[in-house]
C-alpha cells in the first residue's frame, strides 16, 4: 500500500513533529508525504512527482515517521535532515557520551526533555533518535548506522 497523505493525516504527522520537538510544518513545506502503511516517507515536491511515483519505483523519498503500536516513531535519518529545525526534547551531548550510547549503553539522566523518543546532538549535529525513559536515554540509532558515526568530517 502507498499513498498520499489526505490533509488530516498530513496535519496529524506534522503535528506529531511540532508538539514533540517543535518542528515547525514550515520545515516540510516543500514535501510531499508518502504513506507506505509502516511509516511516512518526505518527498521533495516536483512538478512531475506525482507521475514518476505512479512507475511504483522500490522507494523514493526518506523515511521521516514509523508507525508503532503506540504511535509514531523518527527515524535516524528523518531526524538528521528535519531534526535540526528542532526547538524541544534535544538532548545534547558530549562526544564521550555519544561513543557510550553508540556503543549500546544507557546514559543515567537527568536530562533536558520529556520522556520519550529524544533528537540525540553533539556538537552541534543531529545525530538520530533516542528514547529517554525512566531517567536513562538509550540510543536508537540502528548499530548498523552506529559504527558510521562520526563527529570529525573526512576531510
Amino acid at each position: 500500500m502507498r499513498r498520499w497523505l489526505d490533509t488530516a493525516e498530513r496535519q496529524a504527522a506534522l503535528d506529531y513533529l511540532a508538539g514533540r520537538f517543535g518542528i515547525a510544518a514550515e520545515a516540510f513545506a516543500d514535501h510531499e508525504l508518502l504513506d507506505t502503511g509502516s511509516g511516512i516517507w518526505a518527498v521533495a515536491q516536483s512538478p512531475r512527482l506525482r507521475e514518476a511515483l505512479a512507475l511504483l519505483p522500490t522507494s523514493a523519498g526518506l523515511r521521516v515517521l514509523r508507525r508503532t503500536a503506540g504511535g509514531f516513531k523518527p527515524t535516524t535519518y528523518g531526524l538528521q535532515r528535519f531534526g535540526v529545525a528542532a526547538s524541544r526534547n534535544v538532548v545534547d551531548l558530549a562526544e564521550p557520551e555519544l561513543g557510550r550510547l553508540l556503543r549500546g549503553e544507557a546514559l543515567e539522566g537527568p536530562f533536558p526533555a520529556e520522556p520519550g523518543y529524544v533528537i540525540l546532538r553533539c556538537e552541534g549535529w543531529v545525530v538520530g533518535c533516542g528514547l529517554y525513559k525512566q531517567g536513562r536515554l538509550l540510543s536508537q540509532i540502528p548499530a548498523s548506522r552506529a559504527k558510521e558515526v562520526r563527529l570529525t568530517p573526512p576531510f
